[in-house]
């Protein structure tokens, strides 16, 4: 994850304003069918754990459980969908979205009822065998704060039997720290502003997963632009890519969600009277 995020610094800036065809754009087709199987069983997983999860030890079990649904799950989309294809990344992203949708309050709930602060020698213990985790950014993608809580899962796992720190105090620090991600990642997809810029940032994970399927190599930005759809309701970024190894070209399309919306409502906005003069105007 440390190489996405180097490779997502690269690529903000790395994008030269051009004009490719949005004509040839791909737009994203997620397997629904999967997503809509998959969202059923987080909802009943959320129902089963939320009553345990009060407790911290217990929210850390739906935690726990919820990684293993997860890698599971993109064990199997990844047989349907490559993970690192347009819409095999997709299909993620929004899986993803939904198993953050209903475990992060009933992480909080366990960090809630953790009214005694780790101690600091466990603490520094517990984030020495964890070492330096990825960074996150100001904006993390999904699957960035999901891979914090797989790396604090595994944390726990290593120490297990550990006679340095207890298995119970490990568990709520790995709750704590990946709760810290989860909000992170709450905080920047609450409000459209924050969307908005939430989706630029996915847009450049997008591109630094995917995968030529010839070669397996990788794809540079050779172009971005905006373009408006269907009357003015819609709008999209397109980005023109050049595969690293065989140098073929592929166009991806991205809806701007918040965009779209605001560019709606400025359409409707029609004054209805003319404005009167500023007292004191004009010569």
């Amino acid at each position: 994850m440390m190489k996405i995020a180097k490779a997502l610094t690269f690529a903000a800036f790395a994008l030269v304003l051009s004009h490719p065809d949005p004509s040839w754009a791909i737009l994203a087709q997620p397997d629904e069918a999967f997503l809509e199987e998959k969202a059923k069983a987080i909802d009943t997983m959320a129902d089963t754990h939320r009553a345990a999860a009060q407790t911290t030890l217990g929210a850390y079990q739906a935690m726990a459980d919820f990684m293993a649904f997860r890698q599971k799950a993109l064990q199997e989309l990844d047989k349907k969908q490559p993970l690192t294809t347009f819409n095999g990344i997709e299909t993620q992203d929004r899986l993803d979205d939904n198993i953050l949708r209903v475990l992060y309050p009933l992480v909080s709930a366990g960090v809630r009822a953790e009214t005694e602060a780790p101690l600091e020698d466990d603490a520094i213990y517990f984030a020495t065998i964890m070492g330096d985790p990825p960074p996150l950014g100001d904006s993390p993608v999904g699957f960035m704060a999901l891979e914090y809580a797989n790396l604090a899962i595994k944390t726990v796992n290593i120490l297990a039997g550990d006679q340095a720190i207890s298995e119970a105090a490990a568990k709520k620090l790995a709750l704590r720290l990946s709760h810290q991600a989860f909000t992170l990642y709450q905080d920047t997809h609450n409000d459209p502003l924050a969307v908005n810029y939430a989706d630029t940032f996915r847009q450049s994970s997008v591109i630094v997963r995917l995968r030529d399927p010839e070669d397996g190599s990788t794809y540079r930005i050779m172009a971005q632009k905006n373009k408006i759809a269907e009357g003015g309701k819609a709008m999209y970024t397109v980005y023109q890519l050049r595969s690293n190894g065989n140098y073929k070209d592929l166009t991806l399309e991205f809806p701007l969600r918040y965009i779209s919306r605001l560019h709606q409502v400025s359409e409707k906005q029609k004054l209805t009277k003319k404005p009167k003069p500023t007292s004191g105007s004009g010569p």
